[in-house]
This record gives structure tokens, C-alpha cells and sequence, in this order.
């Protein structure tokens, strides 16, 4: 028998409620988990992710730590046409002008929108990447496991074909109709 095991931590932000800034709904942000062969300590993961400050050009995605990404690619979800991007450590983004606090060693994808985001508007992003993490996704035995914590508010985990879900914590499970 193949069976799986997901042990995930989520975390829900609230929107700040002061400010002339348009809310920011965590919940309009979605990551989906395909995990590949097991063993391999590989997953594809697609991030939808949305911008809403006016002005903004860009969407940030830090590269976990201890976490290698490879294949990446951005993507506008609404046309399917390529987007431009640059992978940088949080030095470059630092040096480049970009606010926020980066951790200099890490890195991030700095995705560019498709223009700047309008009063009252919103800029969004697809990227597809593989991350390959063997602390994440392993093996036990006859036992496959995913133990991750899972930053964005709305995730899905697509288990590898012939796999069956034994246990989690915080989940809703359900089928799709090619059998996952």
C-alpha cells in the first residue's frame, strides 16, 4: 500500500486597517504543490500572486531557504503571455532601490508586472518553479512525507499519481476526476 503523509503549518495575515492603500487580501494568493517522484525531494510549486499597491511594478517570491529553485518561469495569468523577471539576492534588491527587509544571502524573484498597478486596480502574477528539498519532502521507509510549512493562505498539495493521503494536519481533501 502507498501511503502519504503532509504535515503543513498555515499562516493567515490580516490586512491593515489604516492607511489610503487599497486592503490587501491574503486569501487572493494561491500555491499549488505537485509533488514529484518521491524520493527525488523534488515539487513543482505555481504561485498565484497578486499586487494591489497603486503604482507598483513588481511581485516579490522569496526562494526558501535551504530550498534550491530551478525552471522558473512568470507568466500573466489573465493573457498567458511571459512576463520578465530577475532572480536577485536580497543584496541586489537592497543595492537596486527595492523597500522592504531582505535577508542579503536569500533570494528572490522579482517578477515585473504587465504595468504598473492603477488607482483602485491590481497587478497578478503566475510563477511555475521546482523546488528540490530533501528536508521537506522525503522518504521513510515505505512512507513518503511532506513537512512544510505553507506561507500563503490557500495551497493545494497534488500527490503523486498511485498515492494515498494517511494523515495532516489542517486539510481539506478532495479528488480530482483524473484520479489525484
Amino acid at each position: 500500500m502507498r501511503v502519504f503523509s503532509i504535515a503543513a503549518l498555515m499562516v493567515l495575515l490580516a490586512p491593515h486597517a489604516g492607511g489610503a492603500q487599497p486592503a490587501f487580501y491574503s486569501h487572493d494568493n494561491y500555491t499549488q504543490y505537485e509533488l514529484l517522484e518521491p524520493g527525488s525531494g523534488q515539487f513543482a510549486i505555481t504561485y498565484y500572486l497578486t499586487e494591489r499597491r497603486v503604482g507598483s511594478q513588481y511581485v516579490l517570491n522569496q526562494t526558501r531557504s535551504g530550498s534550491a529553485g530551478s525552471d522558473i518561469s512568470v507568466f500573466d495569468p489573465r493573457t498567458g503571455k511571459s512576463l520578465k523577471f530577475d532572480y536577485l539576492s536580497g543584496a541586489e534588491l537592497t543595492a537596486a532601490g527595492m523597500t522592504g527587509r531582505f535577508d542579503p544571502a536569500e533570494h528572490y524573484i522579482r517578477a515585473h508586472l504587465a504595468s504598473a498597478v492603477p488607482e483602485g486596480g491590481e497587478g497578478r502574477v503566475k510563477i511555475p518553479k521546482i523546488y528540490k528539498d530533501d528536508k521537506s519532502y522525503y522518504t521513510e521507509g515505505d512512507i513518503v512525507l511532506f513537512k512544510r510549512s505553507l506561507g500563503i493562505a490557500r495551497n493545494s498539495v497534488v500527490l503523486p499519481k498511485g498515492y494515498r493521503l494517511l494523515s495532516s494536519s489542517r486539510l481539506r481533501c478532495s479528488h480530482s476526476p483524473t484520479g489525484g
